[in-house]
């Protein structure tokens, strides 16, 4: 059973190590979508390769590239995927996307290389929610739609947000947990009916670390290490034992007690292992997290938790 899954995620690391060598040896941030991925390299690089019928590779074309191509015009700090769309960060803060859909900054159209969104010069990280970019700024600020949209809320003390199929979740300065569904979307197994502009803050824990929204649930890291979920429990949530109805609060979701880092399926742990506890394609293949491979020195990991999954790929990380 654990086979496809296993071979799925290491191919998408091989493929990277096949391309371009970096010029400082390696990679600092990754980020998949539906048959397509974009890394930036530890000089400020920025690659993306697999499918590209869209333009999400962003080197002016629509062919498709099995190796990775760069992305001109950087240095780029960061990178995210989503909606076969790719957006990236630049160094001076300002946010530029290319693909299939790139919200209201560029009317809806596809871009086969990048355009700058908006004129801010202050984003720190971007998500998307229902096809709309999202973004936390430097000022603690997180915006719907970009600049052109609105703030979300009314404070200025988030340090990390997560988007999943139609709700987000955010983490506040004092380690609150917070999450706020979009308005007039439908309501999801799981997730609170929370009306905008307000996000509801979810129990009243104060270590919180980070969160990861998913389709229909959620799951968090607390500052002990811990892993916590909620929500209806598909495939990627691993719940130990599975269980058999929602889940309305948070809980503990297994016993592990240093994960540093979630993705959909899928975290690391505090010793650059990379443990695994769903197969990828078989929505009921599910086992306690395991060990993905021997190796101890991986820095980062990503999957395409932004997409629901029902409609788009989720068939590598």
């Amino acid at each position: 059973m654990k086979a496809p899954f296993f071979t799925l995620c290491l191919a998408a690391a091989a493929v990277a190590q096949n391309g371009p060598a970096p010029a400082t040896g390696g990679w600092k941030a990754v980020a998949v979508d539906h048959h397509f991925t974009c890394a930036v390299t530890k000089d400020e690089r920025l690659y993306c390769w697999g499918d590209n019928e869209f333009g999400q590779l962003g080197n002016g074309t629509t062919t498709s590239s099995a190796v990775p191509v760069e992305v001109k015009d950087g240095p780029w700090k960061n990178v995210f995927a989503a909606w076969r769309t790719s957006f990236g960060l630049k160094d001076d803060g300002s946010l530029w996307g290319w693909g299939a859909f790139l919200g209201q900054d560029v009317s809806q159209r596809s871009a086969l290389t990048p355009e700058r969104l908006g004129e801010s010069s202050d984003w720190e990280s971007i998500s998307m929610l229902r096809a709309r970019v999202c973004g936390l700024k430097k000022d603690g600020t997180i915006w719907w739609e970009g600049e052109h949209g609105g703030q979300i809320g009314g404070d200025a003390d988030w340090v990390q947000f997560s988007t999943g199929a139609d709700h987000m979740c955010m983490v506040k300065r004092d380690s609150s947990l917070w999450c706020h569904q979009e308005a007039g979307g439908p309501y999801r197994e799981g997730v609170r009916p929370i009306r905008k502009p307000r996000p509801e803050r979810i129990g009243m824990d104060n270590d919180w670390r980070f969160v990861l929204a998913g389709d229909r649930n959620t799951c968090a890291v607390k500052t002990d290490g811990t892993r916590w979920c909620w929500g209806a429990n598909p495939w990627h949530i691993g719940m130990e034992p599975p269980p058999r109805e929602i889940v309305p609060e948070p809980v503990r979701a297994d016993r592990h007690s240093d994960w540093r880092q979630l993705t959909r399926s899928c975290g690391m742990k505090a010793d650059g292992t990379v443990w695994c506890w769903a197969e990828f394609g078989n929505d009921h293949a599910e086992f306690p997290a395991t060990p993905v491979g021997n190796d101890s020195d991986w820095s980062t990991l990503d999957s395409s938790v932004k997409t629901p999954p029902r409609m788009y790929g989720r068939d590598h990380m």
